[in-house]
C-alpha cells in the first residue's frame, strides 16, 4: 500500500517535470521565432529612432510615441534591451536592429529616408514639407 503511494507520487512528479519542460521548450521556440521575424536577438539591444512631428521640430506625434511604446513592449517580451534616439540621430547602430518610427517627408526622420534609399533603389522621397506651415 505504501509502495503504491510512493510509486504514484514519483510518477506524478516525473509527469509534472516533463510537462514543465515541454511548455518551456514550446515558449522558447515561440519567442525565438518571433524574434527572428522582427530581426532581433534576445539579450541584445535594439535601437528605436523616433522622428519629429512634421511641423514642430523637437516634438513627436502622439501616434509615433504610441508606436515606440508598443515596440518597446514587444522588444521587452522578446528579451531585448531598448535604446531610443531622436530623429536627428547621426550615430551608427552597429550590429543592433533598428526601428525607425515616422516618415522621411519634411525632414521628420532622415534615417527612414536613408534606409529607403539604401534598400529600395530608385525610390525617392520629397525633401520639402508636404503641408505648408502657413496658409495664404
Amino acid at each position: 500500500m505504501v509502495a503504491n503511494i510512493g510509486i504514484g507520487l514519483v510518477t506524478s512528479l516525473l509527469g509534472g517535470v516533463f510537462v514543465w519542460l515541454w511548455e518551456r521548450t514550446k515558449r522558447t521556440r515561440e519567442v525565438n521565432r518571433r524574434a527572428a521575424f522582427f530581426g532581433v536577438r534576445p539579450g541584445q539591444t535594439c535601437l528605436i529612432v523616433l522622428g519629429n512631428k512634421y511641423n514642430a521640430p523637437g516634438t513627436a506625434h502622439y501616434r509615433d510615441v504610441r508606436a515606440v511604446v508598443e515596440l518597446s513592449l514587444l522588444a521587452g517580451e522578446l528579451g531585448c534591451k531598448v535604446a531610443v534616439e531622436s530623429g536627428d540621430f547621426r550615430g551608427s547602430n552597429g550590429d543592433r536592429t533598428e526601428f525607425c518610427v515616422g516618415g522621411p517627408s519634411g525632414g521628420a526622420n532622415i534615417r527612414t529616408g536613408g534606409h529607403l534609399a539604401a534598400h529600395l533603389p530608385g525610390v525617392t522621397m520629397p525633401t520639402t514639407r508636404l503641408f505648408p506651415t502657413r496658409w495664404p
